[in-house]
């Protein structure tokens, strides 16, 4: 048990120093609660140490990905600090590091335009989202609205920050996944270059 607590504190320690020093942050693991806050509050305290160190024109902040997806909600949590840090003037970049899917391929696409990349190898998969409702019928109907709304919002979003269209997109996850290599997704821009 002793070196499983070292080895998960070296790791920390490491994801640390990335994020300070290296402005990089790394999402390797399922999009929940804990993992968006560590995304997010990486991402808020390189805004507020540029702040306190009165930096005008930031350096680029790196959100690499190596992640099968998770909560569409958490997800949001990100996407919402990262426009608002776009909007004072930062560049996020995002890098497929091996797999960007579900939230992960989200995110991916969410990055500033002409800095979003892939390894050569990488997987990016999009697909329907997914929920359960349990209750009573009313609850269930409330949840496939709340279902269908972010659905909307999430597809507006990848139609406005890709070149896939409605059409694209439910030809593709009529069968539920759509498994796109690194080129494919070069072609349809869910990123802007293979590395």
């Amino acid at each position: 048990m002793e070196n499983v607590t070292m080895v998960d504190n070296e790791y920390l320690q490491m994801k640390s120093t990335l994020a300070r020093e290296f402005r990089t942050i790394d999402l390797d693991e399922e999009f929940n609660e804990i993992s968006c806050y560590k995304v997010r509050y990486y991402l808020e305290k390189i805004e507020q140490e540029d702040k306190e160190n009165e930096i005008e024109n930031p350096e680029p902040i790196t959100i690499r990905i190596n992640s099968y997806g998770g909560a569409v909600h958490e997800l949001n949590s990100i996407l919402n600090v990262m426009e608002r840090l776009e909007k004072k003037g930062y560049q996020i970049n995002t890098h497929c590091e091996g797999k960007a899917m579900s939230c992960g391929a989200f995110l991916l696409a969410h990055g500033s335009k002409g800095h979003r990349t892939a390894g050569k190898y990488s997987t990016i998969l999009i697909h329907q989202m997914s929920y359960g409702a349990r209750g009573t019928t009313s609850e269930i109907d409330a949840t496939v609205k709340g279902s269908n709304s972010m659905k909307k919002l999430q597809e507006q979003e990848l139609f406005n920050r890709t070149k896939i269209t409605k059409r694209i997109l439910d030809k593709n996850t009529l069968g539920g996944d759509w498994y796109m290599t690194s080129e494919e997704a070069l072609k349809y821009g869910v990123i802007d270059e293979i590395i």
